[in-house]
């Protein structure tokens, strides 16, 4: 493994799952780690970008590393009011999404003001939260 891939998060929970880090999930690892924290990006915006490093990568590929990601929490989806989803490094600890009803960006807030329920009555165990605000961002605002 390369150092730069070593400091990848996810890469050492997909090796101590006893799955290989193959070319094209180490692809598709790079594009996520080197996407920007308010890109939020669909399996095929992954495919085109992660296909420039590993020419063999199918887009059915893309899809399956993406679901056993999403199984091992190394990624994290957000299913958007348009329906696709939208993929993102899973981060530790909880943040807000910021949907922006009129140029759809999507930026990212921490959550210390979103208080998960509580698992006394339910005995569910909240490990990750991620809330979604709708609105509109400052540059559509400025523009209406």
């Amino acid at each position: 493994m390369s150092s730069r891939c070593e400091k990848i998060p996810g890469t050492e929970k997909l090796v101590e799952s006893k799955f290989r880090l193959t070319p094209q999930r180490k692809s598709v690892l790079l594009v996520l780690y080197g996407s920007k924290e308010e890109e939020h990006l669909t399996a095929e915006e992954i495919y085109r970008i992660a296909k420039n490093n590993c020419p063999q990568l199918g887009l059915a590929t893309v899809y399956r590393t993406l679901e056993l990601f999403s199984r091992l929490s190394i990624v994290q989806s957000l299913v958007l009011e348009d329906g696709r989803i939208r993929y993102e490094l899973k981060r530790d600890g909880r943040h807000n999404h910021l949907i922006c009803l009129s140029c759809g960006k999507i930026l990212e807030s921490d959550s210390r003001n979103v208080t998960p329920p509580s698992h006394g009555k339910t005995n569910f165990l909240v490990v990750s939260s991620s809330t979604r605000f709708f609105g509109y961002c400052e540059q559509c605002r400025d523009n209406k």
